[in-house]
């Protein structure tokens, strides 16, 4: 795979190609690394950032981990519950895409993050707060 590969790959799992500033943040993240922040407006395809992670992960199967740029665990950080909601049916259906996939492209991608280890090619876990809201943990009472 090339980065050249990500429009078929997101356009695979959503259906639709990324827009142009998202390509270009991925050639950016492979070429540089990720900026500090990502701002852009409301309904811009920000969320899409997850699929860029994962893309890049992907692209660097087979690379050494002392020179792989691309993280293991990726963290979507919000301050809106909804938007964390969203932003975790969006890593599912990526999720879901590699682990039953329906195109070459995501056949490729799934067996390049099956490489690093583990039973599935993507996990995701939602947090809030201190905890995950998808396995059981600490609370965030507060007692007196």
């Amino acid at each position: 795979m090339t980065v050249e590969d990500f429009g078929p790959f997101y356009k695979a799992i959503h259906g639709y190609p990324p827009f142009d500033w998202q390509e270009q943040l991925l050639k950016r993240v492979v070429a540089e690394g990720w900026p500090g922040t990502i701002t852009l407006p409301t309904s811009s395809g920000k969320t899409s950032a997850i699929d860029i992670a994962v893309f890049h992960l992907a692209l660097q199967a087979g690379v050494k981990m002392r020179d792989r740029s691309a993280a293991i665990r990726t963290f979507f950080v919000i301050d809106r519950r909804v938007v964390v909601d969203e932003a975790a049916e969006h890593a599912s259906k990526i999720a879901k895409a590699l682990d039953d996939p329906k195109e070459q492209i995501l056949a490729e991608a799934k067996q390049l993050l099956l490489s690093y280890g583990g039973e599935l090619p993507l996990e995701v876990s939602t947090m809030r707060g201190a905890c995950t809201a998808t396995t059981p943990g600490p609370t965030n009472r507060i007692s007196h």
